[in-house]
Order: structure tokens, then sequence, then C-alpha cells
């Protein structure tokens, strides 16, 4: 076997050079201002349960056998651009067996799932569906079934669309009439005028 590097984070192009062992940063689940290079690569996204620190970096440390650019994303996955070692393997059936035979060897059961975008590919594993889409028209099909809960993002978030428009995720509430009545408070207080200089502003 070929002498490894410590895996490292995903970089943009412009700064892409091999660091000590990251998290790595996650895209945009699909982006739609992706540049030509970005909407031609091939994530595999793989979920490893139970598996502990020091096993994730050895076997992060083996995945660059298929390719160079590997990820860690702790405390339970790895990220892996293949599109350029598909054809060492004969496509992406051949590279998912392979692959498993590593975590077989360091006696971890992998799951591994396929995608264009590394977010997509790393909550589709978690959430157990090793599904291999290498079409972003397709990804959204996929993945709207998921729970939001793969995403491991804070009990609740608020994050700005676009202009002024807002979305909120509210996983501290499941009770259908408290999330409606959580919704109507939102409302009106955003209907509320506001006053500025002894006028009211609607």
């Amino acid at each position: 076997m070929r002498a490894t590097k410590p895996p490292s984070m995903v970089l943009p192009a412009a700064a892409r050079e091999r660091t000590a062992v990251t998290p790595a940063p996650l895209r945009a689940v699909t982006r739609s201002t992706a540049t030509h290079a970005q909407a031609h690569e091939l994530w595999a996204g793989v979920h490893l349960a139970g598996i502990d620190a020091g096993r994730l970096v050895r076997l992060a440390e083996r995945a660059q056998q298929f390719t160079p650019r590997v990820s860690l994303a702790p405390p339970d996955g790895l990220l892996l651009e293949v599109r350029g070692s598909l054809h060492l393997f004969a496509g992406m059936a051949g590279l998912r067996a392979a692959f498993t035979g590593e975590c077989l060897h360091l006696k971890v059961q992998p799951v591994l799932a396929f995608a264009p975008t590394p977010l997509a590919a790393l909550i589709a594993a978690r959430a157990g569906k090793a599904f291999e889409v290498p079409d972003p028209a397709q990804l959204t099909g996929q993945l709207a079934p998921l729970p939001l809960s793969v995403l491991r993002w804070p009990q609740d978030t608020l994050a700005r669309l676009s202009g002024d428009q807002f979305g909120l995720i509210l996983l501290s509430e499941r009770e259908s009439a408290r999330i409606t009545a959580f919704a109507e408070t939102i409302r009106r207080t955003l209907r509320a005028p506001i006053t500025f200089r002894d006028r009211e502003i609607f």
C-alpha cells in the first residue's frame, strides 16, 4: 500500500492544501451556483455507527487508496470525492464493495451513499439510504423523505433564505397544535405596527 497523508478538510480549489485531520466543512445539499468542476463531483458519504475516533482516523487514511480527497465528518462519518476513481473500480458498485472490505477489516459496518454534493451523500448515509444518485436533478426527490434529524442541526434553527425571507426549523415541538400556535404568534408579531417618531409604521 502506498504511503498516505493525514486526511484533510474539503477546501476550495484555490486553497486546496493538505492539512491536519479536521472536520469537513459541508456544502449546501444542492447548490445551483456550483462551478463547472463542482457540478461534476461525485461524493461518497460514509456512516459508521459506533466507530471510535481512532478507527475513524485509520479508516480515513486507508481510504486514500480510493481517492486523495478524503474528509472526516466526526464522530462517525467520512466523505470521499470519487468521480475520478470510478473507472479503477468498474463503477460505484465496485468501489462500494472495495471500501466495505476495508471497513470490515476494522470491524465496522459502513453505510455508503453516492451523491453530487458532500452533505447530500452524508445525510443519506446517516439515514441508512445507500443510494447512488449522480444526477443533481434527482437529488431533491431522494432527500425530501429523510428526517430532519439526520442534519444534526441544533434543536431550533432560524435562517435567512434570501432578501426578507426566513425559514424556521422547529424541532423542539412535536404537537401540531402547538406548532400552529407558535406560527400564529410569529405572524401577529410581524404584522404589528412599529412606532417610530410618534408614527406607526406597518
